[in-house]
């Protein structure tokens, strides 16, 4: 057996320690539900993948950088008491006793598992399924109806201009760096804070006012789920909708 081989047998028997100890102790964990309705209702979202637990462990993505920073950040939306959001994640994670044997999916995916087999009621008591914006995935054009009848005051972030092109209706654009999000985190709240101050949630100012709250839709990677975290901690922008939607718009191009 080489040392891939052995990696992977060690990986393989902590999922399953940590699987026994969780049962032993009675960890819950999270139900899927529905996602439409749960967005109906104004509901905010974030994805959290592999990328997301790599840069909690300190090792870089594609094109994030690791660092101390982003780790704690992450860190803290894992153990956060009352957080005002509700998680995506890949629906075969809880699944993963029928996928373990697979080597391509273990390699990529142990310590998401390890996550949630230890983690469990930290996530949440609900959760949805993270590849529902992917192109492959039979809710995508679902999610692109409510995308498009949703006649909310909308902001999108991204990489993109275009992108907010793809939508019924006008809307402010943010840009983001394609890459290393993070480091310019600072400077991408305060264009979002200025966006929303020009707007009235409460109809008592004079500033452009609205029929409805606006949302927010915020495809920038990990430091999106930073930023969503931390806006969503200000009764500043309470009632506001934050959607990390991930590749959502890559895949609406596609579609």
């Amino acid at each position: 057996m080489n040392i891939t081989g052995i990696k992977r047998r060690i990986i393989r028997l902590v999922i399953k320690g940590f699987s026994v100890v969780s049962k032993i102790i009675k960890v819950d964990h999270p139900r899927l539900v529905d996602h439409l309705p749960l967005l109906e209702e104004g509901g905010s979202i974030i994805r959290w993948g592999d990328g997301e637990t790599s840069l909690l462990l300190g090792r870089s993505i594609r094109y994030q950088n690791s660092c101390i920073g982003l780790s704690w950040q992450l860190f803290r939306i894992l153990v956060e008491n009352e957080r005002q959001f509700v998680f995506c994640l890949p629906k075969h994670i809880p699944n993963y006793n029928a996928y373990i044997d697979d080597d391509r999916y273990l390699d990529i995916w142990w310590p998401t598992i390890i996550l949630w087999v230890s983690f469990g009621s930290r996530l949440g008591e609900v959760f949805l399924d993270a590849f529902i914006f992917r192109k492959e995935n039979s809710h995508l054009d679902d999610v692109w109806k409510f995308m498009k009848s949703d006649n909310r005051f909308q902001v999108v972030i991204s990489k993109d201009p275009g992108d907010i092109l793809l939508l019924n209706q006008e809307a402010y654009h943010i840009k983001c760096p394609s890459e290393n999000a993070f480091a310019n985190l600072s400077n991408l709240k305060g264009q979002l804070s200025d966006v929303l101050a020009k707007i009235d949630f409460k109809s008592d100012s004079e500033s452009e006012s609205v029929d409805f709250m606006p949302v927010v839709i915020v495809s920038m990677g990990p430091a999106g789920k930073v930023l969503i975290a931390n806006m969503l901690k200000s009764k500043d922008y309470e009632g506001v909708q934050f959607l990390d939607v991930g590749h959502f718009f890559d895949h609406g191009r596609m579609a």
